[in-house]
């Protein structure tokens, strides 16, 4: 019997040392599709400007699919964004989401990932004033950062290589993500520089050939983001309006126009971000960009 037990415990010792040999130890990493991988990483000679990467993106998902929510109530499209914070007193946290939307891959519910960024307070020799408002038309901005004061010197480096200037509005010959630097100094004391940071993301995927007048044109574009119905009112008539997505590529939705208000019925539009092309009747077009909730 001890015989028997014997060879019994040899016999599995010898299939487990040859099962060790057959299937070798490996490791798997496993993607969720619908997850996308993000890297958060922090801008060299900025206060609180991070630049935000889906890094397992599917390379034929349109930027639309990706839409970042940040705390401070702004938001961004697009695979890669940059963000910069307002500069905080105390060490703060701030949160952002990414609500990725792929038919595709996740079928018909989005899904949302929530990611915290530390920010800690400038250092003692740096003055860091807080986030500029940018307003963005097509690929030309306009600044304002803070009030204008006879005795407040202002220029301003837009990030693309142009030399800095004292002109508040910049148009950027390329699409592409940027940092504005403005920097600020009071005129009796020259060498103490005040400077503050924002992110321009400008997609590169809106219809070629775009002439923007909807600063003039367009006195009511609401509720953006839309869920079901988006209301359009110019100062004077129009007569077509048609939708891209931010490929370009036109999608088609009911509307319905009356001279110079029109609606646009957004159901069966997948979410994210499109464009919306109204011919005017002076034979100009106008342009606005909106998301679909």
């Amino acid at each position: 019997m001890k015989t028997i037990k014997l060879l019994f415990f040899t016999l599995s010792l010898f299939l487990v040392k040859s099962a060790l040999a057959l299937n070798p130890a490996s490791t798997f990493t496993l993607v969720n599709p619908c997850v996308p991988l993000v890297t958060i990483t922090p801008i060299p000679n900025t206060y609180g400007c991070y630049s935000i990467t889906t890094n397992n993106s599917v390379p034929n998902d349109p930027d639309s699919y990706y839409q970042w929510h940040f705390q401070d109530g702004t938001n961004g499209i697009g695979k890669t964004i940059l963000h910069c914070c307002s500069p905080v007193t105390v060490t703060t946290s701030y949160t952002l989401s990414l609500t990725y939307n792929s038919p595709a891959l996740c079928g018909p519910l989005p899904n949302v990932q929530v990611f915290t960024i530390t920010l800690n307070p400038p250092s003692s020799t740096h003055c860091v004033l807080n986030t500029p408002s940018v307003s963005l038309s097509v690929n030309s901005v306009t600044v304002w950062a803070g009030a204008a004061i006879p005795e407040l010197f202002t220029n301003y480096n837009y990030g693309d290589g142009s030399p800095t200037t004292n002109s508040y509005t910049h148009t950027y010959p390329a699409c592409g993500n940027y940092i504005i630097q403005v920097n600020q100094w009071d005129m009796n004391t020259p060498n103490d520089t005040c400077y503050a940071y924002a992110a321009v993301n400008i997609n590169c995927a809106n219809p070629n050939g775009i002439k923007d007048h909807s600063k003039k044109m367009i006195t009511a574009f609401y509720p953006n983001p839309a869920k079901e119905v988006l209301t359009i009112k110019t100062a004077i008539s129009f007569t077509g309006i048609k939708v891209y997505d931010l490929l370009g590529k036109e999608v088609l939705v009911s509307f319905d126009i009356q001279n110079t208000e029109g609606k646009i019925y957004l159901e069966g539009l997948l979410p994210g971000a499109y464009i919306v092309k109204m011919q005017l009747d002076d034979g100009k077009q106008a342009y606005k960009k909106f998301v679909k909730d």
